[in-house]
């Protein structure tokens, strides 16, 4: 279930402030050699804990929710979405309420990641560091009428953010083409003038830093694992094997598939960013479909840069 609680300990007494801390411990102690530091914060995941100063800039009542049309599902194969008890007993008060603690835990997060930049400064070592910041995936905050948690292939879940500071390289500038996860590690090896293994299925995005306009991936993938009862996959709970949603995203579409093509989706991110209309049934976008059948189904290989 959803779970928050605003704390009175201090940045340093919570679990990912130590973390912090203790990352620019290390930093300080190996400044002077080369050094590989991976910080991992825990929040924002479920339990949305966190100082109480992070909760007092998130008034619930100034929550606003997300305006979604009230037929949002109506074109939405049922496996798609996801669920657990006591999800639709949450009363308004208590959905803002949630959306204010996830955005407080962020924030509280984004301190943490703050104090960790901070040294750099402090240290001055930007010069000849490189830093990735990622998260694992998105989530849902009260979409498609009531969405929670991730294990979706919506938008709000397989989108996550990505930024990266090289000392070389331009700053200040932002990318609409496509990376995925598996393209972290060639990226860091390239930047880190490390030679890459062979067989990698990602691709080191280091052109993309200085050229962000460039031609790049034709298509990313997400995969999420469903059971028998689209129910049985919801937050973090894996269902008993059973249908696979696959998922493609190009520059424009995503198209997902669940098992087969009798159950697929459409949308148009040019005019809807959302994903409230599924074009998978309308006969004005069947070339589309089958187009984006394709990419789905000829693959990773196939979307990698010309």
């Amino acid at each position: 279930n959803l779970v928050w609680e605003a704390t009175n300990n201090s940045d340093a007494e919570e679990p990912d402030g130590r973390t912090a801390r203790r990352i620019v411990q290390l930093m300080e102690e190996k400044r002077d050699k080369p050094f590989f530091l991976g910080c991992g914060f825990h929040k924002p995941h479920l339990p949305f804990v966190a100082p109480k100063k992070y909760f007092d800039l998130y008034p619930p009542e100034r929550i606003e929710l997300p305006r979604t049309p009230a037929n949002d599902r109506d074109d939405i194969p049922p496996i798609a979405l996801t669920h657990q008890a006591g999800d639709d007993a949450m009363s308004e008060l208590e959905r803002k309420t949630a959306v204010a603690a996830y955005h407080a835990a962020t924030s509280f997060m984004d301190a943490q990641a703050g104090f960790v930049l901070g040294a750099l400064d402090r240290m001055n070592l930007w010069d000849n560091t490189i830093v990735l910041l990622f998260g694992d995936h998105g989530w849902h905050l009260n979409d498609h009428l009531g969405l929670w948690r991730k294990m979706t292939v919506f938008e709000e879940a397989a989108r996550a953010p990505l930024l990266v500071a090289a000392p070389g390289h331009k700053k200040g500038i932002s990318t609409k083409r496509l990376v995925e996860w598996v393209d972290l590690y060639p990226s860091l090896c390239d930047l880190a003038g490390l030679a890459k293994p062979e067989g990698l299925e990602g691709t080191s995005f280091v052109p993309l830093l200085d050229n962000p306009s460039r031609a790049w991936k034709k298509a990313v993938f997400t995969i999420v694992a469903r059971g028998s009862d689209p129910g049985q996959a919801s937050g973090g709970a894996r269902g008993k094997e059973g249908i696979l949603g696959r998922s493609v995203r190009t520059e424009r579409y995503r198209y997902t598939e669940w098992g087969s093509s009798d159950m697929s989706e459409l949308y148009d991110h040019s005019n809807d960013p959302k994903e409230f209309t599924n074009l998978a049934r309308t006969p004005k976008h069947a070339i589309t479909v089958e187009q984006m059948r394709k990419v789905l189904r000829d693959g990773w290989k196939a979307a990698l840069p010309g």
